[in-house]
């Protein structure tokens, strides 16, 4: 077997190998402790049923920016030792300095012995917190969550002892392992027609002084679409929030937030009443917190817009839907200088949804990403570095999930990705029946240092996502 990378899994080689992103991670507390020897006779078992997990993109040449990504192919691996990609440790607790390790993991290219994923387990002198990592290349956030779902299956199937084996995979020649293009997933990503042309045309084609007087306009037209869109943005009044120029390199640093059930549950009834998502919710709110706490700092008291873009699940848009892959899109929206108040802050809110909801429906989000077609990714990467080429926020919420399997369950998920060259904030999302709402708010380097910040945007988001509701 060996195929072709597709256009957004040559853009994920090429943030890979340029060292311009590291990783995602799903982590979960399980209701009973998992041993090497079960979870090396589980992965085993998850493995033969998966092909995603025994393959990697292996180099036929060396000349790796002019060719983009396209001198790679996807083969099988070889073989796959549990002690490649599994790793045990002991840690006092799972904390931020836990997925800050993690966030330093990159599953290289090129292998023929290891996968694009591992596993680490943290265990305390309590609890055990298994992560799943993996490259972007062939997962995604849904991608990460399954693989939980599907050790926990494979745990409640083995045998009361079993034994520890170190060879998980074998790639067997007269039965090679095949991953085969997606023909459906790759239809998708096909933009509109309208929506190629007008992105193209918009982005790069268009001469700058066109984009200026768009951009501007006359005072008449400005006043008009303010009066008529709540998150009209005057970016001559609030220009976008921008920080320090993008350098390749820089890690994430995180800040763990935590929602109760109970809290979760006002949440949840506050945005059900008020026709919006808690996705809509936990952003437009994020952004208030922001505006307060490092806006205020960063820009010295100014008053930025934002832009945030908000990952889709793209399965939706499937008759088969993989359990894994990179099978995403993402939505691309804009906000203004937000008022503080929970009665004024509804209208944006609401707006949001709705720009959300075109976007998904049109599948302009899916769209976006077949652009892909029309770069060169390593040139679109370059382009990146030494401006402010940043996004202000990344969100990825992967829903409320809990799963059982046998005398196993799932009780706790923790998820964090690395900002990449994304964002200059990130938000990751997951829930649980039993834990309530885990937020992972990343933040790069250069904001390390603003202690103060950092604590209080943590505080004010917790009380915020409470208080707003209840109102």
């Amino acid at each position: 077997m060996n195929r072709s990378p597709t256009s957004f899994e040559k853009y994920n080689i090429c943030r890979n190998i340029g060292g311009c992103y590291t990783n995602f991670n799903v982590t979960g507390q399980y209701n009973k402790n998992v041993s090497s020897a079960a979870l090396s006779q589980a992965l085993k078992a998850l493995i033969s049923k998966n092909a995603e997990l025994a393959v990697n993109f292996m180099r036929i040449n060396n000349d790796d920016f002019a060719s983009n990504g396209a001198n790679f192919r996807l083969r099988p691996l070889n073989s796959i030792k549990f002690s490649d990609v599994v790793t045990y440790k002991k840690v006092e607790s799972f904390d931020e300095s836990i997925l800050q390790l993690i966030d330093r993991v990159v599953c290289p290219m090129d292998s023929t012995t290891t996968p694009l994923w591992r596993v680490m387990v943290f265990e305390t002198t309590t609890t055990q917190h298994i992560s799943f990592i993996c490259d972007h290349t062939l997962f995604d956030g849904n991608g990460g969550i399954q693989f939980h779902d599907d050790i926990l299956e494979e745990l409640a199937a083995l045998s009361s002892d079993p034994k520890f084996i170190e060879t998980i995979f074998e790639n067997d020649p007269e039965n090679p392992t095949v991953l085969p293009l997606n023909q459906e997933v790759s239809d998708m990503y096909k933009p509109r027609l309208y929506y190629t042309v007008s992105t193209l045309t918009s982005k790069l084609l268009t001469p700058q002084w066109v984009k200026d007087a768009y951009q501007n306009g006359s005072n008449f037209i400005r006043q008009y679409w303010k009066s008529t869109n709540p998150n009209y943005i005057d970016t001559n009044i609030n220009p976008i929030f921008t920080h320090n120029p993008t350098r390749k390199g820089t890690p994430t640093y995180y800040k763990l937030i935590n929602s109760t059930p109970a809290e979760v549950s006002k949440i949840l009834k506050y945005c059900k009443a008020n026709g919006i998502t808690m996705t809509t919710y936990s952003i437009v709110l994020c952004l208030l917190c922001l505006q307060d706490t490092f806006f205020k700092t960063i820009t010295n008291n100014g008053t930025p817009s934002a832009n945030t873009d908000v990952a889709i699940d793209a399965r939706r848009y499937l008759t088969k839907r993989p359990k894994y892959g990179l099978i995403v899109g993402a939505a691309s929206i804009s906000t203004p200088y937000l008022p503080s108040t929970p009665e004024s802050l509804l209208p944006h809110m609401r707006q949001f949804a709705a720009e959300l909801t075109q976007s998904v429906e049109s599948k302009d989000c899916v769209g976006i990403v077949g652009l892909l077609d029309y770069v060169k990714a390593n040139e679109f990467l370059e382009k990146k570095l030494d401006c402010l080429s940043r996004t202000t926020l990344d969100i990825s919420n992967l829903g409320n999930k809990q799963f059982t399997h046998g005398d196993w369950k799932s009780e706790n998920f923790v998820f964090s990705q690395s900002n990449g060259l994304a964002a200059y904030f990130d938000l990751s999302i997951i829930s649980t029946p039993e834990s309530g709402m885990n937020i992972v708010f990343g933040y790069l380097e250069d904001c390390k240092d603003m202690t103060e910040e950092i604590e209080q945007f943590a505080a004010l988001y917790k009380e915020r996502l409470v208080s707003f509701a209840a109102l």
